[in-house]
């Protein structure tokens, strides 16, 4: 009785998951780089490589230490992202802004 509680709990689950809006960006293979995409700052065991869950790249600790949710990509909560992304994400609704919609910034 308990697995069959488990296997319906989890079918449950993986039905009310959100699917994303659009594709997943293809994530860079681990191996691509050994320096950081925004600074090249090696990678190392103390510097080490983290994906932005935006545009897939890899960056180190300090040039993706942001989070945001990415709902279109199917995060509803904060993920890590890369610096860029962060502002890219930052200045988008000023810029999408419909005619008597107040950005944003002011």
């Amino acid at each position: 009785a308990a697995a069959a509680a488990a296997a319906a709990a989890a079918a449950s689950a993986t039905t009310t998951a959100k699917a994303p809006e659009r594709a997943l960006p293809p994530w860079a293979r681990d191996d691509s780089r050994s320096n950081c995409a925004a600074c090249a700052r090696a990678f190392s065991w103390v510097n080490r490589r983290h994906h932005c869950r935006n545009c897939g790249q890899l960056f180190d600790g300090r040039c993706s230490a942001r989070a945001l949710a990415l709902p279109a990509l199917g995060y509803d909560g904060p993920v890590r992202v890369c610096d860029g992304c962060f502002e890219r994400a930052r200045q988008e609704p000023a810029r999408h802004a419909g005619p008597g919609e107040p950005d944003r910034d002011g």
